[in-house]
Formats: structure tokens, sequence, C-alpha cells
């Protein structure tokens, strides 16, 4: 019989106060023999971790303590069929250098009866990197990768060379490209939101157009795939506008389509052109189905959309962005690239979603 929330919520609370008193064993009393703990840290050979088992479980927890000094605090937001989402906020000191780093990380908890048999942490990757690049002097003790990979028994401990996490080895194409690995677990329900304007806009500095058909197979398979949703606005009084064919193609295959009227504004040069602000149907749907999701995609580089992408976090999702850093200037703002759990970039997606045979393509009207 799944736990309750009350219940749930208690054991991981339970272990994260075990945790902060310094009582490995008090942790450990609270996973079961078989735990497999999943984490996009990173190990020396750039993997993100899988440890399988509590011997594993405990050799890393017990390197973990030789570093560094912790409290962590665990908040569970949701939970579901024995299977709960949680907040845990981090505050690390390493013993060696005294470096301070306080973060936040998401966790998804499976429990078997009243205890924990599976977890997948997902903390700020390059901020965890960045503690423990600085925290590295030849007198600190070196970072936990390499007391993992040089000093630890690793038995239990495998590090993951094909799909992240180890829940998936299938790639963005779902066969054997390895262009770019997204990380997705097989559980999680995923929906897709694509900001129209700001897609083509990177597209175009890309050089390259997308294959929408390839997009959306990208993600079917990452895990279940709930809803697909475009964003764009359409002249209503033009006779003709090159983006319908594009969205009716969309329609009808796969995608929701939201649309407004754009509006002809003109330029301080004088040359007028269509606008269509999409950010606010985008960010209310993106709400409203946030209850029904567990990762949320972002298609976009507007850095308006921080805020939404730190609320959607704050009720236990996770949520990748898409964009490109390899525009100039970048696509993506910074402050939405660092806030996201993961960050994608459209160029190393290029050779799985893009068109080979690309003819001219529709402008949507931009933001």
């Amino acid at each position: 019989m799944a736990l309750e929330f009350d219940q749930g919520g208690a054991v991981l609370q339970a272990a994260h106060v075990s945790w902060s008193n310094g009582d490995i064993e008090g942790v450990l009393q609270r996973y079961t023999d078989d735990v497999v703990y999943r984490c996009n840290l990173r190990t020396a050979r750039g993997a993100p971790l899988e440890i399988r088992g509590k011997r594993a479980f405990r050799a890393f927890l017990t390197a973990l303590a030789a570093s560094v000094e912790s409290v962590s605090v665990a908040e569970f937001v949701q939970s579901a069929n024995g299977v709960g989402w949680a907040r845990i906020d981090w505050y690390i000191q390493h013993r060696d250098s005294n470096l301070v780093l306080s973060s936040s990380s998401r966790q998804i908890v499976r429990f078997r009866g009243e205890r924990i048999c599976d977890v997948e942490d997902y903390h700020d990757a390059p901020k965890l990197a960045a503690f423990w690049r600085l925290a590295e002097t030849p007198q600190a003790a070196p970072n936990l990768a390499a007391v993992l990979s040089q000093s630890m028994d690793l038995t239990g401990l495998r590090c993951l060379s094909g799909g992240p996490y180890g829940l998936s080895s299938r790639d963005v194409t779902g066969g054997g490209d390895q262009h770019m690995a997204m990380h997705f677990s097989e559980h999680e329900r995923v929906a897709v939101f694509v900001d129209g304007a700001n897609l083509y806009a990177a597209t175009k500095a890309l050089g390259f157009d997308i294959d929408y058909k390839r997009l959306l197979e990208a993600f079917r398979g990452r895990g279940h795939l709930v809803r697909a949703l475009y964003y764009t606005a359409v002249p209503e009084d033009q006779e003709y506008s090159s983006i319908r064919p594009l969205v009716d193609w969309l329609d009808y295959n796969g995608f929701t389509i939201v649309t407004k009227p754009a509006k002809e504004v003109s330029e301080a040069s004088g040359r007028r052109k269509l606008r269509g602000d999409m950010d606010v149907e985008l960010s209310v749907d993106a709400m409203r189905l946030a209850a029904s999701l567990d990762h949320i995609v972002l298609i976009s580089g507007d850095g308006d959309f921080r805020y939404l992408v730190e609320a959607l976090q704050q009720m236990g999702k996770r949520v990748s962005v898409v964009s490109s850093l390899h525009t100039q200037p970048p696509m993506v703002a910074d402050e939405l690239r660092r806030q996201a759990d993961q960050f994608i970039d459209l160029y190393d997606l290029r050779p799985s979603i893009g068109r080979k045979d690309a003819p001219a393509r529709a402008s949507p009207a931009r933001s």
C-alpha cells in the first residue's frame, strides 16, 4: 500500500534530519537494502552517478561527509501512487577550505512500504560544479567525484555512459545518435511549450529549419508526453499569412496551437512590423497544467520566463529550457539558463531535429 502524503514526508524529513546530525546509519535506516540513487552530480569521468545498494550508498555518504559538513531541509511537495516530489534546501561547508554553498535540489522519491527504494536527485549542476572547483586547493580534499572514483569500493556504483540517470539508454532521436543527451525520467509526465517567434529567431540565427515532426519525436518516449503546445501571433487582416500553413500543419500533427491577432507597429525608422507577445498565454497555460505534469520543457530563450520557471520549480516541477548559446548574442537570457534545471542547446539538437531539405520558411510574428 502506498504511503499517505504525511507519512512519506515524515520518512524523507527523518532521513534529512539524520544527515544534518551526521548520523549516516540513521539516514540508511530510511532506505531499502536495494536502494537506487541517481544524481546529476558528475563523476571524474564526466558521467552522472547511479548508486545501487545500501553498501555503495553508505560509501557515497561517507565520502561526502568526509569532505563537507552539511545541513539539509526537505519540503515534501506532492505524492501519488508511492512516488513523492520534494524540494531540498542545502547548506554545505567544505571542511578544508571553509567554502560555503547554499543551494537547493529537487528530488523524485519512490517508496516501498515505509522505506525509500529509489531517489532521483536534481541539483543546480553548474553551481555545484563551481563549488567543488573552488574548493580544490593543494591542501583541500579532492572533490567528491574523485573520492568516489579513486578511493571508495565501486561495487554497486556505475558511471552512466548511455542514457542519463540510468533511466533510458535512448538519446534525443531514440536511436544511436549521441549528439545531445537530454535528462528525462521514463516515469515523468512531460509537456513542451514552444515560443514560436523565439524559436524561429534562434534557428534562423543558427542557420537551420526545424522539422517539427522530429522535434515532437525527440520528446516522445523520454517520458509520458502529455501535451505539446505552440504559441504564435497570427495576422488577421491579411488575405494570406505565411505563418498560417505552418500553424495548420502543426494543428493536425500533434501540437496544440495557441494564437492571437498580431499587431502592426511602427519602429523609429518608420518601418512597420508585426508583433505579438505570447508570454502571458504561455505562462498561464504552464501554471494551469502544472498539477498534471512532472517536467516542463520550455523552448524559448526569453528572460521574462525566469519567474515562471522559478514558480514551477517551487511547485516541485523540473524545468528544461531549450534555446542557444551559440548565437551572437546568445539567444537564451543568462538568468533563464541559470534558473533552469537543465539547459539544452538547439545547436546540439540540430542533427536530430533539423530539416535536411528546407524550403523558405514562414516567420512568426516577433514578440
